[in-house]
């Protein structure tokens, strides 16, 4: 975050932290910005995408690398 404020003001700029990959976490953050904001500028989803076996999530069954 403090490399933000030289690119301006940064007041209103919130930090998330959300492992895409568990699906019940990522609905709970979608809920909180949904009562938390008005409305939403901008997203930033910063994802590494490693090298592994296929498998399947354990919430929901969706297939993941």
């Amino acid at each position: 975050m403090e490399a933000l404020k030289e690119y301006g003001d940064v007041s209103k700029v919130q930090w998330k932290q959300c492992n895409l990959e568990d699906l019940e976490q990522t609905r709970k953050i979608a809920e909180e910005l949904k009562k938390e904001l008005f409305r939403l500028d901008a997203l930033v989803l910063n994802a590494g995408l490693g090298v592994g076996v296929f498998n399947l999530t354990e919430a929901d069954g969706i297939g993941k690398l």
